[in-house]
């Protein structure tokens, strides 16, 4: 994704550089909309996005593991019902962002991850 981006930086700054140049005046007044808007424009999608989510999903995981591990063997069967119940209650909070469809942003992956905590 990463060189995506430096190939449309590096797009871009060509053609700002030749643009710079003596010809660079004609060449704007010759532009048609479509181009000019090219030459502004940069285009990034969401898999930016989609990388921080799936990262906070993994946190999530290694967190909910090292909780569940401290909760079974301090607290024994206590510890491993309250884990159970956890469970049950993620289980159930993500059936229900399956049903109502839901965009799951980086926030709402750390909001999850908080209602986990207080629950």
């Amino acid at each position: 994704m990463e060189e995506k981006i430096d190939k449309l930086i590096e797009d871009k700054k060509s053609m700002a550089e030749q643009l710079l140049s003596d010809e660079g005046v004609a060449l704007l007044t010759e532009m048609k909309d479509a181009d000019l808007l090219r030459f502004v424009s940069l285009d990034i999608g969401a898999a930016l996005g989609d990388r921080a989510v799936a990262d906070g999903m993994r946190a999530a995981l290694f967190g909910f593991a090292a909780v569940a591990i401290f909760l079974i063997l301090w607290y024994r069967l206590p510890g491993l019902l309250a884990v159970l119940a956890l469970c049950v209650y993620a289980a159930l909070v993500l059936m229900l962002f399956k049903l109502i469809p839901i965009v799951l942003t980086a926030a709402g992956v750390a909001g999850f991850i908080v209602s986990l905590g207080i629950a």
